[in-house]
Parts: structure tokens; sequence; C-alpha cells
């Protein structure tokens, strides 16, 4: 009947637009974890720095402003790896709510 074909044209409108949701989801899972990816080198290379400067100031190499400015870009990286982790804990939880629809 005219009445199931339009229910059954409408489970197939569903099922392609949940099927589209998820797989823009995925997608952004994905760029999302490339930039948790970078941020956890931007870390990394934060660290050595912080690390060098620190070294180089307890022998007078370099000034208090040089070493305070390594601290500050420590601090800014890390800042950058908890915005990128938030970021892919909401995205995990977008698709989760349109999975368990």
């Amino acid at each position: 009947s005219l009445q199931k074909e339009g229910i059954v044209k409408g489970i197939s409108f569903d099922k392609k637009e949940i099927e589209l949701k998820i797989e823009t989801r995925i997608s952004k899972i994905e760029t999302v974890l490339e930039q948790k990816d970078v941020s956890r080198l931007q870390v990394r290379q934060a660290e050595e720095g912080y690390n060098a400067a620190k070294e180089q100031y307890d022998n007078g190499l370099v000034s208090n402003l040089d070493f305070i400015s390594t601290q500050l870009m420590l601090h800014q990286a890390k800042v950058g790896l908890n915005a990128a982790i938030f970021n892919f804990n909401q995205k995990v939880f977008e698709l989760q709510k349109i999975v368990k629809k």
C-alpha cells in the first residue's frame, strides 16, 4: 500500500541520514585525533625547550625573560593538548549519541 511505501521510504531516508551523520562524526574524530597528535608533539618540543632554557638559566646563560618565555610556551602547548583531548572526547560522545538512537 502507499502508506507502507511511505513508511519504508521514510525509514530508508532516516537510515541514510544516520549513516551520513556517523560518517561525518568519524571524519571529525579522525581530524581531532590528528590535532591531538600534533599537540602532543608540541608539548614534547616545548618541554625540551623548557629543560634546555632552565639549564641555561641556572648557569646564567639566558635572561629571566627568556626563561619565562619558554615556560609560557610549555603552558600554551599543554593547554592546546587539553583542548585537543576535550574535542576528541566531545566528538566521540556525539558519535555515541547518534549510534544509540
